[in-house]
């Protein structure tokens, strides 16, 4: 059972951050003037991403998975106190708050939303409300951002295919599909979102390079289908392929410039 690691009870208010669904523009008009200076803790995997890329400076506690594979939390960083989406817990905290999607607001008015969304739009959204909420320079995150237009593109596109240890995969309207664009490369993979093709779908693909991510031992589950089986063990083996940190991209955040150079640096090594 995962536990508390540790955590400091500060008595105070609290502002809410969530990263939801709901819209930005609204709540950004509740928020006049940006919390400079606060600290900002985070209860949510995607929500650290966000803080350790934007405004590690500002860091007063990250959420209990930071530490962990998927997290980016380095192990200065992981050893900041723990927190998670627990009125017991977050009640007395005075820090800004990151909170992740679907958590509850424990009738918390301060709140701002993030949009939750699989493109780099929705990441640029992101830390643009950051910024101007809680006074964060995101100068370098915009500078990175902007250089990916500037990456090397092969013509014509490789044809690309993401998989992951459960054989899954990612077409249109992901954001494993928005970095293989970005990236120079064009998604073999054409049915929308995110989707376990049968074996048989996969092994018609015809890949240049395949993408796979969370295939580490500590990933292991009971629908391993790309380790287990062995024809697709076979077709991984066959083909160029290019491992990408699960801890880039739990979710659709500043991971996924990261994400999209290693993949570039692949798509013009072939």
């Amino acid at each position: 059972m995962l536990r508390l690691a540790r955590y400091i009870p500060i008595r105070g208010s609290l502002i809410g951050l969530t990263l939801g669904v709901t819209a930005v523009g609204a709540c950004s008009a509740q928020q006049s003037e940006p919390t400079t200076g606060t600290q900002i803790g985070s209860t949510s995997l995607c929500a650290d991403s966000y803080l350790i890329a934007l405004a590690p400076e500002r860091i007063g506690a990250l959420s209990w998975q930071a530490g962990s594979e998927l997290s980016t939390a380095d192990d200065a960083m992981a050893q900041h106190p723990r927190l998670w989406a627990s009125r017991e817990i977050l009640v007395g905290t005075n820090m800004a708050l990151v909170t992740g999607p679907g958590d509850p607001s424990f009738g918390r008015e301060d709140m701002l939303d993030l949009t939750w969304g699989e493109d780099f739009e929705t990441v640029r959204m992101n830390a643009t409300v950051l910024s101007e909420q809680f006074g964060v320079d995101i100068s370098n995150f915009e500078s990175a951002l902007a250089s990916l237009s500037s990456l090397p593109r092969p013509d014509p596109q490789p044809r690309v295919l993401y998989l992951s240890r459960s054989g899954g995969s990612a077409g249109p309207g992901t954001f494993v599909d928005a970095v293989i664009t970005a990236a120079g490369g064009l998604n073999v993979n054409t049915t929308p979102g995110w989707h376990t093709p049968t074996i048989e779908h996969t092994l018609q693909f015809d890949p240049d390079l395949i993408v796979t991510s969370f295939f580490g031992s500590h990933y292991a589950g009971v629908s391993d289908r790309a380790v287990r089986h062995s024809a697709l063990r076979h077709y991984l083996a066959d083909r160029p392929r290019v491992e990408i940190p699960g801890k880039l991209w739990p979710c659709a955040g500043p991971g996924l410039i990261e994400a999209t150079r290693q993949l570039n640096t692949a798509i013009t090594a072939l």
